[in-house]
């Protein structure tokens, strides 16, 4: 009986499944780890950006001071324009860096916004990834098993 299967083939075919099965459990958690990952950096570029709307609220806030202390200063003392122009352009500068600011703070919240459609689009293909390794892992071990099963039989009739 040398070319029917052997107890020893059904066995590293059973262990075979098993391997198959093994690697579909590491697949998953490894996909689990990096969506568990992407939440991560989805939290983190919140907090990023809740800071940045928030430092930019307190540099309007003291910009707006600057620019009243300023505008009081000019009615306060009824400067005329060449007096005006003594105080400086520190309302202007204000306004500037304010305007800067803001683009700054714009563009980082452009820049976040950007890496979450990017982290949801991989998080998407991960999830899909993980679906189609555990459906191909499923699927081969069930097929194997069904294949050793068969040996089995095949090798009790012939007996």
């Amino acid at each position: 009986m040398p070319t029917d299967a052997q107890v020893k083939e059904i066995s590293y075919l059973r262990e075979y499944a098993s391997i198959l099965d093994d690697f579909k459990y590491y697949i998953l958690g490894g996909c689990l780890a990096l969506r568990k990952k992407a939440e991560n950096i989805i939290d983190n570029s919140e907090h990023i950006l809740s800071d940045t709307k928030s430092a930019e609220l307190r540099c309007q806030n003291r910009t707006d001071y600057v620019i009243r202390s300023y505008d009081d200063l000019v009615n306060r003392y009824k400067l005329s324009s060449e007096n005006e122009s003594l105080l400086g352009t520190t309302a202007m500068d204000a306004k500037g860096k304010i305007r800067e600011i803001n683009s700054c703070a714009n563009a980082l919240q452009e820049k976040v916004s950007d890496i979450k459609s990017t982290i949801n689009a991989l998080t998407a293909r991960t999830i899909a990834y993980s679906v189609a390794i555990e459906k191909m892992a499923e699927n081969g071990s069930e097929q194997i098993r069904k294949r050793c099963d068969f040996l089995e039989k095949y090798k009790e009739t012939k007996q």
